[in-house]
């Protein structure tokens, strides 16, 4: 777990450390809070919030997602991310860098858990996205093959 006055921080050490330049950031309270895109402009990335950014932009260029996510479960190492105005379908699955943040509060233990709060959190939903590491195919001659259908790097953390 990550203090949230130290998160920033480690945050940008992971982003130089993996050559990221533009960043796309989601919008919430969470992150508001934080103060993640701010943080972010003032240490020199290229960095738009999701209200910000054309569906153009989110497809094209975007080295890195910074997003939090609604749940987190244990027993899968599973994100659960659901789409809202402060965050697009495919702000977590496009850019091939996706960094995670989760709050204790959204970390559940099974599958069994998870569903029962999907169904009793009172938010509607017409998709939700469970992302358990990086992408993975292996359909061309068998060969395992990283980040074909979304990012190659997926790096969580998780907030004290």
């Amino acid at each position: 777990p990550v203090a949230p006055d130290a998160l920033v921080v480690q945050i940008i050490a992971f982003l130089r450390e993996t050559g990221c330049v533009k960043i796309a950031v989601s919008v919430s309270a969470l992150m508001e809070r934080l103060g993640i895109a701010p943080a972010l402009e003032a240490a020199g990335f290229q960095t738009k919030t999701w209200d910000q950014m054309t569906l153009d932009e989110v497809y094209d260029g975007y080295d890195c997602a910074v997003t939090d996510v609604s749940y987190a479960v244990a027993e899968t190492g599973s994100l659960v991310v659901q789409p809202s105005a402060g965050q697009g379908r495919g702000l977590s699955l496009v850019p091939m860098v996706h960094v995670a943040i989760v709050e204790p509060r959204n970390l559940v233990a099974d599958l069994v858990d998870l569903m029962e709060k999907l169904t009793t959190d009172g938010k509607s939903r017409s998709n939700v996205i469970m992302i358990t590491g990086p992408s993975k195919t292996a359909d061309i001659e068998m060969n395992v093959v990283t980040g074909v259908h979304g990012p190659n790097v997926v790096k969580v953390f998780v907030l004290r």
